[in-house]
């Protein structure tokens, strides 16, 4: 036997074992990612319509900021707009409650989206808080600077909070359109 014969002789059965274990894991894996895949999507859609609330809270939010425009506005619409938006602020501190603790499930995006939402939805928390004490004390504060001010700036933090979303998510479904596409880098085209 040649040495080249003898090496062949040793390494097949070694190559053979290395073969047999680097196809475990592609096997395993490829059980997992359609697995995978679906928790992704299903984050996706969570986010989709954590946002979707999101949006109707800087709505309502914009509402209960116009309304400096119309000083006549009796003190019980406010209130009532105010209630309209805790309630807001509630379902979204529960839906983002439960999209944090499956965050681990998501891509960097989503949880780059998740991340990013709850220092707006807090400071919307504060504000709300506020103008219910503002409004408690004095009725006739929704008039006052100070009530303007306060809802003013819950308006710029929900409508914070959506645009970031938005813009986080619709990158991440740009990235998985063109991730979907098959591009090759012009590096590796023909000229």
């Amino acid at each position: 036997m040649t040495i080249v014969q003898k090496r062949l002789a040793v390494d097949l059965p070694v190559l053979a074992l290395l073969g047999m274990f680097l196809a475990i894991p592609a096997t395993v894996s490829a059980d997992v990612r359609p697995a995978e895949e679906g928790n992704r999507q299903q984050m996706a859609n969570r986010l989709e319509q954590f946002k979707k609330a999101t949006l109707e809270l800087r709505r309502e939010a914009d509402t209960v900021a116009a309304y400096k425009l119309n000083p006549q506005l009796h003190w019980k619409t406010h209130g009532d707009s105010l209630t309209l938006l805790k309630e807001h602020v509630n379902d979204l501190g529960k839906s983002l409650a439960e999209l944090e603790n499956e965050k681990a499930v998501g891509n960097e995006s989503h949880q780059m989206a998740i991340e990013s939402a709850r220092p707006h939805l807090e400071e919307v928390a504060q504000n709300l808080t506020r103008a219910f004490h503002l409004l408690n004390n004095d009725r006739n504060s929704v008039r006052g600077p100070e009530y303007v001010e306060t809802v003013g700036d819950l308006y710029l933090h929900a409508d914070l909070m959506y645009e970031k979303l938005d813009t986080i998510l619709d990158y991440d479904n740009a990235s998985e359109r063109l991730e979907n596409m098959n591009f090759q880098p012009a590096s590796n085209l023909e000229r």
